[in-house]
């Protein structure tokens, strides 16, 4: 009796505990155990083979594939829908690495500044945005008059939205050979700038777009390197210091240019923009771009290679490309650097143009702004360190980083996926054009002041007061009173 009280013990803990092969030759070799213990392996009856393949999940994306939030319970938990869902299943080997990757919208990037009022429109959700907001893919971002601002791209790039502007964030996907940033412009004007290789010259003159500082990026405003100027030097030396113009300058140049000179993976990286508006669509590699729609009107694009005064030190390619509408237009048109272009309101015909000089009060502001250029490399030397060192495998990227690393080198996949959108966009953007002339008969919308005069009159209005007492004692400052100096005056 006491036997097999003791023999059924056994059985039921070697079943409790998942005896490993180990323990299950030792009961054996005790006569203790005649039947097989069932473990971790085929004998259970189901086979690896027919288990639901999953991946390992995005950085920040839940395990569960269920859409708790949206989730509908009397059909969630119908027996017939779970069934009908269930047979689709069975049919596609990994449809939860399918689910888990189209489900999943990556970090397009981030907020640097805001001037003003900026919303993004997140699925049925407006919500206000400024400095270290977020953005991810989908993500509408919108600027009201009065109000612009910068963001940082996660592949690196600056993005510049003037007043009066929205842009939809389509995708931003990586490979190891380059970077793919895809967005619609819906109306309004932006500029973009590529993260390149090479060096600024190192200019006594004021910064420009003044209405974004100070930054809460604390050591990328000037004030922070013209107080450890200041500091450096002895009593008179102070005196003499703060007579000089444009205090900072240099040191705020000098560690720009020594972030620029550091071997970063993504300098070997090419960088590739893909916009679409209603009646154009441009992609551009490794170039900075100029971009206007007016809803019902016209487009004006230029492409540049460089900002003002930034010496190159780059050996990537450039090329801007752009197509027109038409449903069976395929022609693609080299765009030059430098050049001006006007695309009509019908997205029929491209032409250069001679500008105003509404869009020249625009490259001056974007003339001279190492603090924002600065705030690029302190953010991606902190949040985005996959372009310092690049990685190795697609899990680490995901993991990681949160991305998806493509597979361009065998499959091609963003060639494939670029070759795609220039024909969807184009026929899509075509049927948009035709319905946007029937919704919007008034008065086309054009260029004109209203992009751009706030930001300008809040740099003329900076340039006023940049002797007074205030800005004086800065250099004068501890951490802690530049630290609340920062929050006080800092932009959204």
């Amino acid at each position: 009796m006491n036997l097999i009280i003791c023999t059924l013990l056994i059985f039921f803990a070697q079943n409790a505990a998942c005896l490993t092969n180990a323990d299950e030759a030792l009961l054996k070799n005790a006569g203790i155990l005649d039947k097989k213990v069932l473990l971790h392996d085929d004998t259970w009856g189901v086979k690896p083979s027919e288990i639901d393949i999953d991946s390992t999940q995005f950085k920040g994306q839940p395990k569960s594939l269920i859409n708790w939030k949206n989730l509908e319970h009397a059909s969630w938990l119908n027996f017939n829908t779970w069934r009908d869902e269930r047979s689709k299943r069975d049919k596609i080997s990994n449809w939860k690495l399918k689910l888990r990757q189209s489900t999943y919208e990556e970090k397009f990037g981030e907020i640097i500044a805001c001037i003003g009022i900026c919303k993004v429109y997140r699925g049925p959700n407006e919500i206000s945005i400024n400095a270290s907001s977020r953005l991810y893919e989908g993500d509408e971002v919108q600027t009201l008059e009065n109000s612009s601002l910068w963001f940082l791209s996660s592949d690196g790039s600056l993005l510049r939205l003037s007043a009066k502007t929205s842009i939809t964030l389509n995708e931003v996907n990586f490979s190891k050979k380059k970077s793919f940033v895809s967005l619609r412009l819906n109306h309004g004007h932006i500029k973009t700038f590529r993260r390149g290789s090479g060096k600024f010259t190192i200019k006594n003159l004021s910064e420009t777009d003044t209405a974004f500082y100070p930054l809460k990026i604390l050591k990328a405003n000037r004030e922070f390197f013209s107080r450890e100027e200041f500091s450096k030097l002895d009593h008179s030396g102070r005196q003499i210091y703060l007579t000089k113009k444009n205090l900072g300058h240099f040191s705020q140049y000098k560690k720009l240019n020594e972030y620029l000179g550091e071997s970063l993976y993504f300098n070997s990286v090419d960088s590739e923009l893909f916009v679409v508006s209603p009646n154009a669509t441009v992609k551009v590699t490794n170039m900075n771009l100029d971009f206007f729609y007016g809803v019902n009107s016209n487009s004006v694009i230029r492409v540049k290679k460089n900002m003002h005064g930034f010496k190159e030190e780059d050996s990537r390619n450039s090329q801007a490309q752009l197509m027109l509408r038409g449903y069976g237009n395929r022609e693609l048109n080299e765009i030059e650097e430098g050049t001006w272009y006007n695309v009509d309101a019908r997205g029929k015909e491209l032409s250069e143009t001679q500008l105003g000089n509404e869009f020249k009060v625009l490259d001056l502001l974007v003339k001279r702004v190492p603090t924002i250029l600065l705030a690029r490399e302190i953010l991606i030397r902190k949040k985005y360190s996959y372009q310092i060192n690049g990685v190795d495998t697609a899990e680490e990227l995901a993991q990681k980083h949160g991305y998806r690393l493509w597979d361009e080198e065998k499959k091609k996949e963003m060639s494939q996926r670029e070759k795609f959108l220039f024909e969807y966009t184009r026929r899509v953007e075509t049927t948009n054009l035709n319905s946007l002339r029937k919704v919007f008969e008034g008065k086309p919308e054009v260029f004109d002041r209203s992009y751009y005069e706030f930001a300008f009159q809040s740099y003329i209005n900076r340039l006023k007061g940049r002797y007074n007492n205030k800005k004086l004692i800065l250099p004068e400052l501890t951490d802690t009173e530049y630290y609340v100096w920062v929050l006080k005056y800092a932009k959204k």
